[in-house]
């Protein structure tokens, strides 16, 4: 089990005033833990007193980004005394000039045992986790002290989680399964829109194509009718431009007189009275 023994914070305390606990420091407890130099494993106690003995023993010490961390190895001992108290925090204890028993030296900074505590002298401490440890200890801060009550309602609770995660399971797959739906059916309006644009354009082509042969007919019949030629086809690109109404193209041309195949004119029916001045300045008003 690893835990974050000394979170690393400034704080003030009414035995040693203001306490920092920094990586320096941390990077000194985790050095010397390494080299051994108390000499003895570092134990777990119980509120820094040897009374109820060693719980275990820390393995191993890390300084990290936010704090100092050791690995808790606890034995049986301890699993008999955490099953029956509870216990939320752990609290270090460590000599700030910590003598090497061999030369006398300062060594610095030396973590001396690591005890469970419900009142840490430092503030911010996360409480204890036993998730990670064997079944028998497992999440000891809520199975300490439960009541049948209590397991019976924890029992409902897991039953109606479960029930719960059975009803999201199934609402998800019928969404899933309506989004398949609704893609499918997304795909199927795009195809039957391109169909109609498809048809659209057809049919449009088409109603150019007689658009341009009935004026194509009409063009022949007034040529065949003898009137002039320059004047018909004029008339016929301003239709396919549509520029004028066949309505007014006819008008004109019923009042331009017929040419015969000798090149005369030849009169209408009613009198023609304008000339061919009004006549060209009729034209002209068109473009």
């Amino acid at each position: 089990m690893k835990i974050n023994i000394m979170p690393f914070q400034k704080f003030h305390t009414g035995a040693y005033g203001e306490v920092n606990h920094d990586k320096t420091i941390a990077d000194k407890i985790a050095n010397n833990f390494m080299k051994k130099v108390t000499g003895y494993p570092i134990p777990l106690l119980v509120s820094h007193l040897e009374t109820q003995g060693k719980l275990g023993e820390i393995t191993s010490v890390t300084s990290e980004d936010d704090g100092l961390y050791a690995d808790v190895n606890i034995n049986d001992k301890g699993k008999k005394i955490l099953d029956s108290s509870q216990f939320d925090f752990v609290s270090p204890a460590y000599a700030e000039k910590y003598k090497d028993k061999m030369t006398g030296a300062d060594v610095g900074a030396t973590l001396l045992e690591v005890s469970l505590t419900n009142k840490p002298g430092q503030p911010n401490m996360e409480k204890l986790r036993f998730e990670d440890e064997a079944e028998s200890i497992q999440i000891y801060n809520l199975k300490r002290g439960e009541s049948k009550m209590e397991k019976e309602v924890l029992k409902m609770y897991k039953e109606q989680s479960a029930a719960k995660q059975e009803e999201i399971k199934k609402l998800t797959d019928e969404l899933e399964t309506n989004k398949e739906k609704i893609k499918k059916l997304t795909d199927t309006v795009d195809e039957k829109e391109q169909e109609i644009k498809k048809l659209s354009e057809q049919v449009e082509k088409a109603n150019e194509e007689k658009r341009q042969q009935e004026i194509d007919t009409w063009a022949k019949e007034w040529s065949d009718k003898g009137k002039a030629p320059a004047v018909v086809k004029k008339f016929k690109e301003q239709l396919l431009n549509k520029e004028v109404k066949k309505e007014f193209a006819d008008s004109v041309l019923e009042d331009i007189p017929s040419i015969n195949d000798g090149g005369k004119e030849v009169p209408n029916e009613k009198q023609y009275t304008e000339t061919y001045d009004e006549i060209a300045k009729k034209m002209t008003e068109v473009r």
